[in-house]
């Protein structure tokens, strides 16, 4: 019988992860060797901990091209992501639940994608996000009135401060005084008054962390409208991720147009689409019918409203507080 030889790699020969290195040994990674953990390195990442082989230590400037790269990364995956967005409700959502996500753009990547070219045209264009307009009265309610994607514009004469503090009686306390917040809030509105880009200036510099925010709020009333699917809370936020690219493209695509648009058109123009929108999403993605899906719609829509609502609250009074 033939006797098989075989080699044994003694143990110190073996490379070790997760050691220190003997004393007098250089910690500068070996050409070809991950910087790492030190494995040979035969692509543009480690086959042993995933580590790119791509360097930090290089120009500042260089560094700055290759995060915007990162950032847009808009090759034929962003072409294929916008396109399926655009032109098939809830198409991408869904591909990209059933595993195929190699092909397109990640939904965290295209929203803020979609979020600074939004901002940027806001900013391009002196665009109010939301632009105060004074209170109205709808059916015996008094509430407050205002714009959206409208040219800054100074408020209007014959509202004063005066008249929002009127509207504060709520939060006076047994001695009729208000908090300290609410006299910073009226404040702020009198400087807001004469120079309106200045309260707009502060909103567009929070409402982003507010959108943000609300993403996931969209994504939680998801998961609670559609309980029985048991899906898991991520493929609702990764819904949600779609949808407000989605909406940050549509806005942005109302503030380009706005010069040709008849006054006073932008904020429907923004919104009929974007609950049309929604509506085919939902159906594409969680495939029930079609009065099952615009009930879940109306419910999603006015529990999402007052979220906004809140929100929007929270800003106002923050940007108000801080001019």
């Amino acid at each position: 019988m033939n006797e098989v030889a075989a080699t044994v790699t003694p143990e110190s020969a073996m490379p070790q992860f997760g050691t220190p290195a003997p004393a007098g040994t250089s910690l500068a990674p070996v050409a070809g060797d991950c910087a790492n953990c030190g494995y040979g390195l035969t692509g543009p990442f480690c086959a042993a901990c995933g580590q790119s082989v791509e360097s930090i230590k290089r120009p500042a400037l260089e560094l700055m091209e290759h995060a915007l790269e990162t950032l847009f990364d808009f090759d034929s995956r962003g072409l294929r992501s916008l396109g399926l967005l655009f032109m098939r409700p809830g198409r991408l959502t869904a591909l990209y639940l059933q595993g195929k996500r190699a092909r397109f753009v990640p939904p965290i990547r295209l929203y803020l994608f979609a979020s600074l070219v939004f901002f940027l045209a806001v900013w391009a264009t002196d665009t109010a996000i939301v632009q105060f307009v004074g209170f109205r009265t709808v059916a015996g309610a008094e509430g407050v009135a205002f714009k959206l994607f409208s040219p800054l514009a100074p408020v209007p004469q014959d509202l004063q401060p005066s008249d929002i503090a009127k509207h504060v009686h709520i939060l006076q306390d047994d001695g009729g005084d208000s908090p300290a917040w609410v006299h910073r809030m009226v404040a702020g509105l009198e400087r807001a008054f004469k120079e309106p880009t200045i309260l707009n200036g502060r909103m567009s510099e929070l409402f982003p962390k507010i959108m943000f925010a609300l993403v996931p709020v969209f994504g939680l009333i998801l998961w609670l409208l559609y309980a029985r699917r048991r899906r898991f809370l991520i493929e609702h936020l990764i819904f949600a991720l779609h949808f407000h690219t989605f909406a940050f493209m549509l806005a942005t695509a109302v503030i380009a147009l706005r010069p040709i648009l008849p006054s006073g058109s932008a904020g429907g123009l923004f919104l009929v689409p974007a609950a049309l929108y929604l509506l085919l999403a939902l159906k594409g993605v969680y495939a029930q019918g079609w009065i099952k899906t615009a009930i879940k719609e109306m419910l999603l829509l006015a529990l999402y409203a007052v979220s906004f609502a809140g929100g929007m609250l929270t800003l106002l009074i923050a940007g108000l507080g801080e001019i």
